[in-house]
């Protein structure tokens, strides 16, 4: 059987880089990826600071600094273009 944690850790990293994608602001999809976390604790982790801290500590948070400053995402929004359609309700 192959390593579950790792394909756990792909499928978690796929879907922030994903939020990022469609919200287009990384402070956003940071503080989102932190309120997944089970030590959230409300307010905190909008702060600056609280933010610094998690990616100095997070390799998942680092990793999804770096992928909002590659080239990889900028030619994704060029693609997908800078806002989603509109929903029909």
């Amino acid at each position: 059987m192959r390593d579950v944690g790792r394909t756990l850790r792909a499928r978690d990293a796929s879907a922030n880089r994903a939020g990022l994608l469609t919200c287009g602001d990384p402070a956003v999809a940071l503080s989102m990826v932190l309120r997944e976390d089970p030590g959230f604790v409300p307010g905190r982790a909008e702060s600056p600071e609280a933010v610094a801290a998690a990616v100095q500590d997070r390799a998942d948070l680092r990793a999804l600094v770096s992928f909002a400053v590659s080239e990889e995402l900028f030619e994704l929004r060029e693609r997908v273009g800078p806002t989603l359609p509109e929903r029909a309700v």
